[in-house]
């Protein structure tokens, strides 16, 4: 008799993810439902911008959901240079072994790549293949390492040029790994500094919510008193003009968040294509520093 308990529980299992897709398929198209039904804009000076506290947290949530693939994406790619720059220093702790007892070059990229793991030893066997294929070194080098990064392209070059050294191959690359690690050292370093600076950063972007929720919120509670310059005039400011007066400052929180980030993501980073990251986290903050303020007034 055939076996069927095993394609019953392959067919439940798909089953199962099928019903878990549709839900959250549902559940996403409802949230999207009632974040654009809540999505409003008003036009101040001839510029549409976000009509309330609700049309700002809708656009806000519109906005991160929208940038947050870039983010992740590029969140992976900074984390693998990373993650191979930290292969590439502790390869070369132990690479002058490795090139000493290795016949030819080839031998010692294809012994490397057994004691690494990725994205380093894709990086090593594609070195390995290119430099069987053409027997040339220099050209191997120069093709396979041309999108590297710099220092990554440094430090694996001192294998090339130790394996052309002879018998001096060892001490070529002793030197080459006390290099990697003081520079490592002074990465982490400057790391941690430039971080710290960072919050600076996060908290003027706090600040400046607080600051726009507070100001919007006293204009409010103050509208309809006496001047203090006259005895019969009075402030008066429509909750129309209020509510587009804080889409502006809205707008100017997410130039400031924008520019902010560009500056976090060279400065920290070396890596400009961070900053959709840097600019959804720092928005989030600025959105909800301010719509919080504004709560607490009952605005």
């Amino acid at each position: 008799m055939p076996v069927t308990g095993g394609s019953d529980k392959e067919w439940l299992r798909s089953l199962a993810y099928a019903l878990a897709s549709l839900a959250a398929l549902i559940d996403g198209v409802t949230v999207t439902y009632f974040i654009l039904r809540a999505l409003r804009f008003a036009s101040y000076g001839g510029v549409p911008v976000p009509y309330g506290v609700d049309s700002i947290m809708s656009f806000e949530v519109v906005l991160a959901l929208a940038v947050a693939p870039l983010a992740y994406s590029y969140h992976r790619g900074i984390s693998q240079v990373r993650r191979l720059r930290a292969q590439v220093r502790d390869l070369l702790q132990v690479a002058p072994d490795i090139v000493a007892s290795s016949q030819s070059l080839a031998e010692a990229l294809r012994a490397s790549a057994q004691l690494v793991g990725q994205p380093l030893r894709g990086l090593l066997k594609s070195l390995e293949m290119a430099y069987s294929m053409s027997g040339n070194a220099d050209e191997a080098f120069r093709r396979v390492l041309s999108r590297a990064p710099r220092d990554v392209r440094l430090l694996l070059s001192s294998i090339l040029v130790a394996s052309k050294s002879g018998g001096r191959a060892r001490e070529a690359l002793s030197v080459t790994a006390n290099y990697a690690m003081v520079l490592a050292r002074m990465e982490h370093i400057v790391e941690n500094r430039l971080k710290a600076y960072s919050l600076v950063v996060f908290m003027a972007v706090a600040l400046y919510g607080v600051a726009s929720g507070v100001g919007i919120s006293l204009v409010r509670l103050l509208s309809g008193l006496s001047s203090p310059f006259s005895q019969t005039a009075t402030v008066t400011v429509s909750v129309h003009a209020l509510y587009a007066i804080l889409g502006v400052l809205f707008y100017a929180m997410l130039i400031i968040s924008l520019a902010a980030s560009y500056v976090l993501a060279k400065a920290i980073d070396d890596y400009t294509p961070r900053m959709a990251e840097y600019f959804v986290e720092l928005t989030l903050v600025g959105t909800t520093t301010m719509v919080l303020s504004l709560l607490a007034f009952r605005i």
